[in-house]
């Protein structure tokens, strides 16, 4: 994402504060989890289908 755009969303007028935010965000993004990732999947004919519901 351009800093300028977050910038805005943010509603800083200091770019340096925005890049503060994202230096935390990146880091932090690395560790989150998709619930996707805990599907079971099966292939066939290039068609996937969901073997075990992650519920």
């Amino acid at each position: 994402m351009d800093l300028r755009y977050s910038q805005e969303l943010l509603g800083h007028e200091d770019p340096r504060t925005t890049m503060i935010y994202t230096h935390v965000s990146t880091r932090e993004l690395g560790r989150i989890r998709s619930p996707l990732d805990n599907l079971t999947l099966e292939e066939e004919g290039g068609v996937y289908e969901v073997i075990e519901p992650p519920f």
